[in-house]
This record gives C-alpha cells, structure tokens and sequence, in this order.
C-alpha cells in the first residue's frame, strides 16, 4: 500500500491501492460510473490534491520534461475514481498478483455485499462485469464456476465460491483479525441468524418493491400495487429498528457482514423513501455505516 490509504473518516477513497490502468473495458465503465454517481468525491478533488503536495514533488522528478501539474491532477483523478467505484486491480507497478477475482456488476446488490467487504478487509481483488447489461451468466465458462448462473461468484486461489451471503462469511473468516465477524460463538450464531433473515424476508420484501418503481416496465404499476408492496416492508424495518434501540449495530455493538447486508437493502429503500424517517434507531444506525469510507461508493448506485 506504501502511504496511499488514508484513514477513514479522513475524506478518503476506500482501499486505494495503485490499480493498473490496462484492466479491460470494465475500467470504463467504472469510470462513467463514478463519474455519475461519485459526486462527493469529485467535489474534493482540489482538497485531495492539496494533502498530496509531498508526492507531488516526487511524481516531478521521475517526470521530467512532460507536462507535470497536468498529468499529475488526470494520474490521480483516475486512481480516486477507480477506487471509489471500487473497481480495483492490485497489479500495480510492482507486478502484485491479483489474488482473488469477482464476477458480477455494480448494478447487482449482492454484488455490492462483496466488494464493501472487500474495502474493508482491504482485500486485493478485480472485478469482471458479468450478469445485468453485460450478460454472459449462460455461457459455458461461467456456468462452470457458477451452475446457478446468477452473480456474484469470486475465484480465490483455485475456490469458486457462489451465494453473497456464503462469500462474505469465507471473507470474513479468512481475515487472521476477524474484523468483519467474531471469535464468540454467540456472536457469530447472531450474525448468521440476521444475514438470514435479510436474505429470507427483507430483501424479497424490498426487491417486491423495486420492480414496481425502479425495474423498467411496459405498464406504470397503480397506487394499490405500491402500497402493498411497500406495506410488507414496513413492519420489517420496525422489527429492525426496535432491535437496533438494544445496540449499536446489527449483531452486537461491532460492525459485522450482518451489517453489509442489512445496509444494502436499506440503502434500497432509502433511495425509494428518501423522506421516510419512522425508525429513529435505524435512521441513527445508517447514519453510523454512511460514516465508513467503503459503504459511499455502494450507496450511489441506483441500478437495483
């Protein structure tokens, strides 16, 4: 990493890591992606810039005679974007190998789940645009690592892994720290009992709601089937905040995969009920993870 994280909290893009530029085509779409959706980044272009006045100087030396103050802005303009759409390759300069491979899309929640905890367990990883607009879940080589054909599924170091959910617990339990799950039995029984629950009920009740007022449709959906929809999300997400009046996150009082999760179906609603503040405790708790440099990309997204 060699001083280009800065610490949460800081205004920082997640895991920056010196990606390669020669990554393919998902590259660009990543790029117009953040370009549309990474406005809080752009914003504080000139303020990053600033903070990295010692490199710059460094980046003059090894440069000379090009147009450096030019080059230099566009250089690390690119690295920020990249990373804050979180499509990173972690084959830098110093030829690091790749070491764990995700195939899915920005636009796919569940691929969301991954690369946040990806960010923050600062995992090297690259991501190949499969499934949505891009296609591809049917063909014979996806289908050999993944025979449901759905996304995301990963490669690490010889394991095809498929299911969001099973692929954050391998993250998790991999990390020595454990700093995404627990050592205490009880705590990680809780973490499981909460991914399965977002997975059984909230986020079909979500998704009930999405493709009547995100998903494109042929026929505008009436009042009668909206609310309906939106009337079997509400006393789940009053089951949630009640539960989070009794701690600070999901499973216990550390932030877990339980919370990326639950985040990303909430993020969902909050994009269709930006206004709706009925949960006080659960508005209190989105506040917190909105708080966590990894979670910014993932909220911007509005392709559910």
């Amino acid at each position: 990493m060699r001083g280009n994280r800065r610490a949460v909290g800081q205004g920082a893009s997640p895991a920056l890591c010196r990606p390669s530029y020669g990554v393919g085509k998902h590259l660009v779409v990543g790029i117009r992606s953040a370009v549309a959706s990474c406005n809080w980044f752009t914003a504080n272009l000139d303020e990053r810039q600033a903070d990295r006045g010692h490199g710059d100087k460094r980046w003059r030396s090894r440069n000379r005679g090009r147009d450096a103050d030019k080059s230099y802005r566009i250089d690390w303009w690119i690295r920020d974007v990249v990373a804050a759409t979180a499509i990173q390759s972690r084959t830098s300069a110093d030829k690091e190998v790749v070491m764990l491979t995700i195939w899915g899309h920005l636009g796919s929640p569940n691929v969301r789940k991954v690369i946040w905890a990806c960010e923050e367990l600062g995992a090297r990883y690259i991501l190949k645009d499969v499934g949505g607009p891009f296609g591809g879940t049917g063909s014979p080589d996806y289908l050999a690592r993944n025979p449901n054909g759905r996304v995301p599924t990963i490669e690490d170091d010889g394991l095809a892994l498929w299911e969001s959910h099973a692929i954050l617990r391998y993250l998790a339990a991999k990390d020595p720290d454990k700093r995404l799950t627990s050592d205490d039995l009880r705590v990680r029984a809780a973490i499981d009992q909460w991914m399965d629950w977002q997975c059984a009920h909230l986020s079909p009740a979500i998704r009930s709601l999405v493709v009547l007022v995100i998903k494109p449709r042929s026929t505008m959906p009436s009042p009668e089937e909206i609310e309906a929809a939106r009337s079997g999300i509400i006393p789940l997400l009053r089951l949630v905040d009640r539960e989070l009046e009794k701690r600070t996150y999901i499973a216990g009082n550390s932030f877990t995969i339980a919370d990326i999760a639950m985040a990303i179906s909430y993020n969902s609603w909050k994009i269709m009920e930006p206004a709706c503040a009925d949960f006080p405790a659960l508005e209190a708790w989105y506040s917190r993870i909105n708080r966590r440099a990894a979670f910014k990309p993932m909220s911007g997204q509005r392709r559910v």
